[in-house]
């Protein structure tokens, strides 16, 4: 079980390491301003309401990547004044509920 934590951590890595070596076209320096927020760490089918589910904002220069959809991931992106619909890129990590339950309220509520 220790397996996917480690496999979440090196997969964000290889997305941060790509975005701070990609250069735009033209030639033109690549910007090094890279963020990561934690909107959710609650993981696993007991649900605990002070805490947020599984989702990870990267930002990355124009692009705001989304990896996992938590329980209650558009209330996180509320609290800190992200609109939904910045959302460039989402990808999920793998297809347990606790990290796909909130991707049509991504959809449909931008």
């Amino acid at each position: 079980m220790r397996i996917r934590p480690v496999l979440a951590g090196v997969l964000v890595l290889a997305v941060l390491h790509g975005a701070a070596h990609a250069q735009p076209a033209g030639g033109a320096a690549a910007s090094a301003e890279l963020t990561v927020i934690l909107l959710g760490t609650a993981a696993g089918p007991t649900v605990q309401p002070q805490r947020l589910g599984i989702s990870t904002l990267v930002r990355a220069g124009s692009q705001t990547q989304l990896f996992d959809c938590g329980r209650a991931l558009t209330t996180g992106l509320a609290r800190l004044a992200i609109n939904p619909a910045s959302v460039t890129k989402v990808f999920l990590t793998h297809l347990h509920s606790d990290h796909v339950v909130s991707l049509p309220e991504l959809y449909l509520f931008p």
